[in-house]
């Protein structure tokens, strides 16, 4: 049996290796919420967040029996989430590119649409990459936990994905809240050191937030051509070791290694991005209208059918009546409270004469 200081320290080693994934995710996702309003932005990483443990608890079961069952199916599905990635990426490039960003982002989410439907809109395209994203990182797992019981691997991946979106969100969280935090820091009051030194970094905050969303704005783009890339590169066969060849020349030096890997994988997905994208675009559509029809088929076959009521008996007038109680409670009314009269003396007879004696 497997004791918890073992599945502890495989959830570490499996967190450590999702760390570049998980600052390519940050720089993704914070592209993608920070032009949402102010007000919103709290509410929408919450969201997130509950659908991103939500995710992960779906992934880490299926990825553990397809692993059991047909593990070379996962392999297929991380590289088409590679080429729609490398697609989104492209996109984004030509919308800078354009100098039109919000722009689009008003098309693609509906110019006329309510801001509830625009944040329903965003937090959809960050639940996508969170959910691609989810699936490399469970795969990338697998070696660490190989040869473990299902539960204690189960244990491990759990513990990794549920450390890894906390502390992600939570800092795409802070990120997003970096102008309210800007206009608190202003808002101090006092002549002291402390009240001046905030009123100053907030004032430095705020004009300097134009330069942290266009830097999050590039790094979400480099971001996501560079992890499609990466997954199309060991969606190949033999792609990961034909580049590790080719990138021997450059020596032995980790770090000159890892920069290069990350070049790489981002010039891919810049190509793989231009070729997919008319592709990818047509077969999200797609997807998107089947679900849409397969949805309204759907109500219509539940829709529950609306009983029908028996037609309303109408009784027959009633004949007029005019005197019926209601007509003459008024009159019973009066009545009963008039004082009683007092009875007429009743009618004496006549007196009757004596009759004469008779002589």
């Amino acid at each position: 049996m497997t004791d918890l200081s073992t599945i502890a320290s495989l959830t570490a080693t499996a967190t450590t290796r999702a760390v570049g994934l998980c600052f390519d995710e940050v720089a993704v996702n914070t592209s993608i919420l920070q032009e949402l309003e102010q007000k919103r932005k709290n509410r929408a990483v919450l969201k997130v967040m509950g659908f991103s443990f939500g995710i992960k608890m779906l992934v880490i079961p299926a990825a553990l029996a397809l692993t059991a069952v047909a593990p070379g199916i996962i392999v297929p599905l991380l590289t088409v989430g590679g080429l729609h990635l490398a697609a989104e990426g492209v996109r984004h490039m030509r919308e800078k590119h354009d100098n039109n960003h919000k722009k689009d982002n008003d098309a693609d989410e509906g110019k006329n649409l309510s801001p509830e439907q625009v944040e329903k809109a965003r937090i959809k395209k960050v639940l996508v990459i969170d959910g691609l994203l989810s699936v490399e990182i469970t795969v990338m797992s697998l070696g660490v936990i190989a040869g473990l019981p299902a539960l204690a691997a189960g244990a491990v991946l759990a513990a990794t994905g549920a450390l890894r979106t906390a502390g992600m969100y939570s800092v795409i969280a802070g990120i997003l809240n970096i102008p309210r935090a800007a206009k608190w820091l202003e808002a101090r009051k006092g002549d002291g050191l402390v009240a001046k030194a905030a009123r100053g970094v907030g004032k430095k905050l705020e004009k300097s937030m134009p330069y942290i969303i266009k830097g999050f704005q590039i790094a979400g783009t480099l971001a996501l051509l560079m992890i499609g890339g990466g997954l199309l590169i060991h969606g190949i066969p033999g792609g990961e070791h034909l580049m590790t060849n080719a990138l021997g020349v450059l020596g032995s030096n980790p770090i000159v290694q890892g920069l290069a890997v990350r070049v790489v994988e981002t010039v891919v997905g810049l190509g793989a991005g231009f070729v997919a994208r008319p592709v990818m675009d047509k077969m999200f559509d797609a997807i998107g209208n089947s679900f849409k029809k397969g949805k309204e088929l759907a109500q219509k076959a539940f829709k529950s059918k609306p009983k029908k009521q028996p037609a309303p008996v109408i009784a027959p007038p009633a004949p007029a009546n005019n005197n019926t109680p209601l007509q003459n409670a008024p009159k019973a009314k009066e009545d009963f409270n008039k004082t009683p009269a007092a009875p007429a003396p009743a009618p004496q007879a006549p007196a009757q004469k004596a009759a004469a004696p008779k002589p």
